[in-house]
């Protein structure tokens, strides 16, 4: 009697031991099983970077250009098109320059022509007022219409060289043959303001004894300009 109450006892033990140790292990599977579904709710997606990479991409990744996607925004486009503005002003410039030159030497041959011409009457002025005995003046309107003409084209020749664009680079090759036309057209310059001077001065000295020497320094300055304008000239054309 004892022994069957005892086992009977002993066999509702252990039912109930099996059967709290089934639920303690249900409840601890249900807590593990917890986190592991809220895992991938918070988890990065698959292929995404770490969490740390992040700064890794950003440093590695190139910078934006400024300016590219709105045009209006570009500010790097006056650097590139100044370089372009130079060049195109440069080109105004050369063109000017060499119209001018141009210019200047086609007045060369007018000027060389009405010196000559002024030359040639001013020695048959002085002939006929000084070596004839008897003069008729004949030559005196033509030679001072000449002289003034003279003159005026010398001064338009000069200006259009001189007021010229100098070139953008200019290199010094010594003695050639600009800076002998230089010379050439700085001593007709002298020569030319001493010629004027001293026609003036022989047409004012009208009856006097020293006129006849102020008429000839002037015929001689006159072939030293004549002289200095055509060697000038050549040493550009031939």
């Amino acid at each position: 009697m004892d022994r069957k109450l005892f086992s009977s006892r002993t066999k509702r033990f252990d039912h109930r031991v099996v059967a709290s140790a089934l639920v303690l292990l249900v409840v601890t599977l249900l807590l593990l099983a917890g986190p592991a579904r809220a895992a991938p709710e918070g988890a990065a997606p698959e292929g995404a970077a770490p969490e740390g990479a992040a700064p890794l991409v950003l440093a590695l990744a190139p910078p934006e250009q400024p300016g590219t996607d709105d045009p209006d925004l570009d500010f790097d486009i006056p650097v590139t098109a100044a370089p372009q503005q130079a060049v195109s002003s440069q080109d105004s410039h050369l063109s000017l320059r060499r119209g001018m030159l141009v210019g200047h030497q086609a007045l060369g041959f007018g000027l060389l022509a009405t010196d000559l011409a002024a030359t040639i009457v001013g020695q048959l002025n002085y002939n006929d007022h000084f070596v004839s005995g008897a003069p008729t003046g004949r030559y005196q309107s033509a030679h001072r219409t000449l002289a003034w003409a003279t003159v005026g084209t010398f001064v338009a020749t000069g200006a259009l060289a001189v007021f010229a664009p100098s070139p953008p680079r200019r290199v010094s090759q010594g003695f050639d043959r600009i800076a002998l036309h230089k010379w050439c057209m700085a001593s007709a310059t002298a020569a030319m303001v001493a010629q004027a001077a001293l026609g003036m001065a022989t047409a004012g000295r009208e009856g006097r004894l020293n006129q006849q020497d102020v008429g000839k320094a002037h015929l001689v300055i006159g072939y030293f300009t004549f002289a200095a304008l055509a060697i000038g000239f050549g040493s550009l054309v031939f």
